[in-house]
This record gives C-alpha cells, structure tokens and sequence, in this order.
C-alpha cells in the first residue's frame, strides 16, 4: 500500500512537472530536433589541400536546454550529416560529421513568425558508423546560423559549422552546412 501511494505521488509529481515545463511560451525548459539536408560536409588533410573530400546527406539536428525569456536560448546543440563514404575502394561505409556543443538561439519576435540567429561553441566530430573503422579524435569546433519560426514549435533552420579533427598523424578541417525543419517543445 505505502509502495504504491509512494508511485502514485511520484507519478503525480513528474506528471505536474512536464506539464508546467511545457505551457507553450518560449521560457523554461525547451528541447527538439529536425531532420533535412546536408548539402555538403567537407573534409580535407591539414596541409593538403588537394587531399579533400565533399559529401552530401541526411541532416540532423538535436537541441536540449533553456530559454530565460521569449527571445534567448542556451542549449546543448548537435547538428550532423550523416552519409556514405569509400573507405577503401569497393568498401563504402556510412559515416557522420558534425557539431556539438553549446548554442545561443537569438530570436527577435515574439513565438510564431520570428526570424533567428544560432551561434555555438564545441567539438568537431568525424565518425564512421561501423565499428571497424572507428572514429577521429574530436577537435574545437563553431557553429553559425539561423532561420525562420514560421509557426509556434516549427521551424526551419540552417547552420555552417566547422572545425577540425585528428587521426593518428593527421589533422583534418570540416566544414557542414544543414538545413532542417525542426520542432521545437517549450
């Protein structure tokens, strides 16, 4: 019995929790993602500029964090393009390159129709997504944008972010641009 009440106040309490972090004003608590187009991610060596390689392909992009007013955002961002590279030849594998780190969404209108501007600081990051061939070493990246809130939670957004990665000996530069329409719950 004292197990039970214990889960039902607990329930009750997350219950209440959720629904006043969600009342549909840009303030509080607010999280989303989107998916769209990565029309290109750019990879090159260090100090070599004719070792480079251009992709295009599925972005993402995912954003956690809080608004202390209409206006601003501080959020954990990661935006990424996902796609298939040859490894070796015959052998192609997908991969991902992107950013993640901290972002300042600037919004300057009230929720709805609003333009906005995105800007972030964090980690480049390359990876191939199976296992056998690992990843690279994360390096500093950034991250600048905007787009348009053109009904209250959608939007649509874009970002070029770059940074740099290493591999054993090697530094690489990146560079993504993503485009996607993203939901955002606040």
């Amino acid at each position: 019995m004292i197990k039970s009440l214990g889960i039902a106040v607990l329930l009750t309490i997350t219950l209440v929790a959720t629904a006043s972090a969600f009342d549909g004003t840009r303030k509080g608590f607010v999280m989303g993602g989107g998916l769209g187009l990565g029309p290109f991610a750019h990879k090159s060596v260090d100090g070599f500029s004719s070792i480079s390689d251009d992709k295009a392909g599925l972005a993402l992009n995912l954003l956690i964090g809080y608004a202390w007013d209409e206006q601003n955002m501080l959020v954990y961002l990661r935006d990424g393009v996902f796609f298939s590279v040859d490894v070796v030849p015959g052998v192609s594998v997908n991969a991902i390159q992107g950013f993640s780190g901290v972002g300042w969404y600037h919004y300057f209108g009230p929720v709805g129709k609003t333009a906005f501007v995105v800007g972030g600081l964090g980690l480049q990051d390359y990876s191939y997504l199976d296992n056998d061939w690992g990843s690279n070493d994360p390096g500093f990246g950034m991250l600048l944008g905007g787009g348009y809130e053109f009904a209250r939670h959608i939007q649509v957004h874009g970002t070029l972010s770059f940074g740099n990665t290493s591999a054993g000996q090697w530094d690489l530069n990146h560079s993504q641009f993503v485009i996607t329409v993203t939901a955002i719950a606040f």
